[in-house]
This record gives C-alpha cells, structure tokens and sequence, in this order.
C-alpha cells in the first residue's frame, strides 16, 4: 500500500471511529476527537505522512537527523533498561511507558494517553481515538505501517518526534492566536519588533496558565486577564523574566541581531517555551514538597489530614478529593486519614491542563532514582543482593549515602524475587512499592490498578454533583478542632508500618503459554500436515496419469 492510500485509509478509520463512539452510547462525557483536539484534520495528515515517510526513508521530512539524534540520546538509557518481547523489542504497553517516562524527565509534560490513568499500562486501546488516546492510536498506525513485532530505540525516537509534532503545532496556532488578541495580526506575515513580541508571549503565557488559551476571547475578557495577572499569580513576575530569558537566547542562537523578528523565529520561542516551562515551573513544586514535608510524620512521607490543612492556605482539597487522587492512606492508621505527600504533590491537582495534548505536572523526584538504579543493573531485573548494593549507595533529595537497609526492606525485596524466578523487575508495581518504602519522601506509593481514577478538579466536581474541590471554612474549622493522635514509631520499624499490597503488575511480561493453547497449536499443526499428504498424494496420483516418453521416462517413473 503506498503512503498516500494508508492515509487515506487512516482519515477513513478515524471517522467511522468517531461515528462507532457515538452510536455505542458511553456513559463517559464527551471529549473533543482527533481532529479538534490534536490540531485539524489536515495536520494530522501531514504530521503522520512526514513521520511515517521518514521511517520508512521516502522523501523529505523536517525531523531533522539532528533531532532524532538527540532523542535517540535522550531515550537510549531507558530503552536498554526495558524489558523487551521475543523480537528483543519494545511490546505496546513498553512503549507508552518508555514515553510518558520520557516526557515527563525531559519536560514534566504528562501527555494524554500515555499516563494509565489509575489503570494498568497494557489497558489502553489503540483503536479508540478520543482526544486521550491519540498517543495509543498513532502508536497502532506505526506498528501497522512498519509491520513491525516491536519498537526498536530508532522507532522510538520517531513515535516520540511525532507528538511532539503535534505539541508544536498545536503552539503555533495558539502563538498565531495570541498575535491577533494583540491586534498584531500583520506579525503573521511581516516581522514585528522584539518590544511587541514581549507582549504577545506574555499574552500566551497568561493564556497558557490560567486555562484560558482554548477560549476566543472577548475584548473585555482580554483586558480582565492581562490585568488580574500579576495578582492571581504571585510568581507572575519571575515568569515574566524566565520568558525575557528564553527568548533572548533562541532569537540570539538563530543569529538574529535585529531589533525585529518573524513569526517563525518567534514560534522557535514558543518551542523553547513548551520544552521548558516544566521545570521552569517545578521550582514551585519542591518548595510546595518542603512545606508538607515539614509537618512530616517520623519519615513516613505522610502527615495527617490536619497537618495538611495548617501546612499552608493553598492545601484545601477535601478528603473525598484527596482519596479519589490515591493520596490518602487509611490503613497507616484507621482512626486518623494520612496524606500521603509524594502522591499528593504528583497528583493532577498540581497540574496545569492548558493544553489539549498534555498536562504540566510536577517532576517525579524517584525518577532520577529509578533511572541510576537501571544504570547499575544494566537489565530490566536484579536479584535482591544486587539492589541492597545499590540502593545503599543511591541518594535522594532526603537520604544520604551510604546507607543500611533495615530488614524489613530486605525481606520485601526477597518476597518479590520469589515471584519471578530470583530476580526482581524494576518496572512493576511490586518495586515501585518498595522504592516509596525505602524512599517514602521522593516515590509515590503506587494504587491498584483500578482502585483509584486521577480526576480533574473541574471532572470530580461534575461527577460528584459538587460545586467545589476544596473544604468550606466551617469544615476546616471542625477538622482542626480535632485532637490529632498519630501512632508512635519504635526505632526502625517505619517500613514495617507503611502499608504492602502483594499485588503484582508489570509493565511488560512474556506469557507462558496455557494448555489450551499449546493443544491448539498442536492441533492446527496436524490438520496442516494432513492437508499437505494430502496434496502429495494427490500430485502422485496426478503424476503416474500422466504419459511419460524419453530416455528419462524410466528413471521418473521409477522416481514416482
């Protein structure tokens, strides 16, 4: 099939999808398609033609081989660490997992379809195209297209080019948006000053963090924002500065000396914008982490629901709230709810869903612990004596080095290696478990698959009936009224009171094959056998039929 019919094929799948979605009547609430929430129709097309044509080395592409080269750098580390299928490749669910870990390191970006959701990886469906799982549906097309058993690091770098293809065009419409706000519409086509373009990023910018940028806005609606600014957001100023910064030194990398400046050469702004507000921005999350950390109980990484409350005047989420998130824990202590800081800083509370694509998050801190972890090991597993090495000698933001490993980590690490044949997999449930026990400030302890749904604020309140996330004064008042009585910890047995769910889930696993399966391969194998003695049999017949002459007649009959 050429490239321009699968094309067309993909534009025909995605529209009788859309139709299907409809006629099949979900209960979920609407969500924009593809089309209207991954930029239009038309780019998609374009975006997916350049991608898949550069995979397959046809024609030119503007994902520069020195772009692909610095992602194939970027994701190279985490590739080799993977667990790969019997292809040594990367399956489906791998994939996802790879790149979502991959934009939020990089970008703190969390994009839509790839993060479970509360679910496990390998849940998500690649031929549904709803706006969060574009990711999983161009993800199929890839695999279609290459006919591929797997993704290898050079596919990976390709799947990850394209959605930030559409990352950086959804920019450019907003961008071109933001010049007509500012009534400098002619900037689309003729260079405007350094001076006017302040104002259009700030314009975006504004846009950008107050969730605004989907909306059309009106003259007074525009005026309002630009005014209440700098007093909704306190770090409006330093914002303000960061941008100056960015744009002064992409516009002085492309050479541009001048005092004016293209839309295109202001979009390379924007691009470095969207790469890098995320930790920009995360500067705010670990002041946030310092201020809950301090109402910490005894290293725990939990405090409970009151020490929440006086920690700050921005930590106001009610507690239905906070358990919807997976943030609350219950068993530490029945009678006294605990806050669970990792989950909650990490929850999509403290995120800025400005874009259709993707949310800004905060920076998972056990990242960086994960990623040395997986350096050490150079595999997708380790055996319990391995890790203790290693993790002894891994520090974090609130653990120094070198360091004991008390029993109850150890034996946890045992009881994993039990499961799966003497080795623990760094990329399941089970140690991402372990790592918030032996790092209960930095990693989040991971839910059950399904036990808890990361709604947003303005998806809880819907859901609920509710007009607020967030506790009224006469409940804050009660609660704080409240004497607090939180379990005393003897020395050394904080791991032992931190909650352990022996529920395993892996990213990726090889299946051993079930008996029923087994017997029906055997099966198909003996009807195949059949139906070839079959066809030799019959091809005999045929062949002693037939009138044989020549000096070889003798020798073919003899043959047959």
């Amino acid at each position: 099939m050429t490239a321009s019919a699968f094309l067309a094929v993909v534009v025909f799948q995605s529209c009788s999808l859309a139709v299907l979605s409809n006629v099949n009547g979900r209960s979920s609430p609407p969500r924009p398609l593809v089309a209207a929430a991954w930029v239009r129709t038309k780019d998609i097309r374009h975006d997916l033609q350049e991608v898949l044509d550069l995979a397959l080395g046809e024609g030119p592409s503007h994902i520069t081989d020195v772009r692909l080269s610095l992602l194939k750098q970027q994701l190279e580390p985490l590739y080799n660490a993977l667990p790969k299928n019997d292809k040594g490749m990367l399956g489906h669910s791998t994939v996802r997992y790879a790149l979502h870990r991959h934009f939020v390191h990089q970008h703190a970006m969390y994009v839509k379809g790839l993060e479970p959701a509360g679910e496990s990886w390998s849940k998500a469906s690649p031929t549904d195209i709803m706006e969060d799982k574009v990711p999983s549906y161009v993800q199929h097309l890839f695999e279609e297209r290459l006919h591929s058993e797997g993704f290898g690091l050079h596919e990976l770098a390709l799947l990850a080019a394209t959605l930030e293809h559409f990352i950086h065009s959804e920019a450019k419409e907003r961008l071109a948006l933001a010049y007509r706000l500012t009534e400098h519409e002619f900037g689309l086509e003729e260079p405007v000053s350094t001076l006017v373009l302040e104002k259009v990023l700030d314009l975006y910018m504004a846009m950008f963090i107050s969730g605004q940028i989907h909306r059309q806005l009106t003259n007074e609606q525009l005026a309002k924002l630009i005014h209440e600014t700098p007093d909704l957001f306190p770090n409006w100023g330093e914002t303000q500065t960061w941008l100056r910064m960015v744009q002064e030194e992409v516009l002085m990398n492309q050479g541009v000396s001048q005092d004016v400046v293209s839309f295109d050469e202001a979009h390379k702004v924007v691009q470095a914008i969207t790469e890098r507000y995320g930790r920009f921005q995360d500067q705010e999350c670990r002041e946030m982490t310092k201020l809950l950390n301090r109402k910490e109980h005894k290293g725990t990484g939990r405090m409970p629901l009151r020490s929440f409350y006086e920690a700050g005047w921005q930590f106001a989420e009610k507690k239905e709230y906070l358990d919807q998130l997976g943030a609350i824990d219950s068993t530490f202590q029945q009678d006294q709810p605990m806050v669970v800081i990792p989950n909650y800083v990490m929850s999509v509370t403290n995120c800025i869903a400005s874009s259709s694509m993707y949310s800004i998050c905060c920076i998972d801190p056990c990242e960086d612990i994960l990623r040395h972890l997986e350096a050490k090991a150079g595999a997708p597993a380790a055996t319990p004596e391995e890790l203790v090495k290693f993790v002894s000698e891994t520090p974090s933001a609130t653990v120094r080095v070198p360091r004991g490993l008390t029993q109850s980590l150890v034996n946890h690490l045992g009881e994993i290696a039990e499961l799966h044949q003497g080795k623990v997999p760094l990329h399941g449930r089970l140690f991402s478990q372990w790592l918030h026990h032996a790092y209960p400030r930095e990693c989040v302890y991971p839910q059950v698959a399904g036990t808890a749904q990361p709604l947003s604020a303005e998806d809880w309140m819907a859901s609920n009936n509710v007009t607020s996330t967030s506790v009224s004064k006469a409940e804050l008042q009660a609660i704080l009224s409240e004497a607090v009585q939180v379990k005393d910890l003897a020395d050394g047995d904080m791991e032992e009171t931190l909650p352990w769910d022996a529920q395993e889930e892996l990213v990726f696993h090889h299946k051993t094959p079930t008996f029923a399966h087994e017997l029906g391969v055997l099966f198909r194998a003996l009807a195949c056998f059949g139906m070839i003695f079959g066809f030799v049999a019959m091809m005999l017949q045929s062949a002693q039929s037939l009138p044989i002459t020549g000096r070889d007649s003798k020798d073919c009959k003899a043959m047959v």
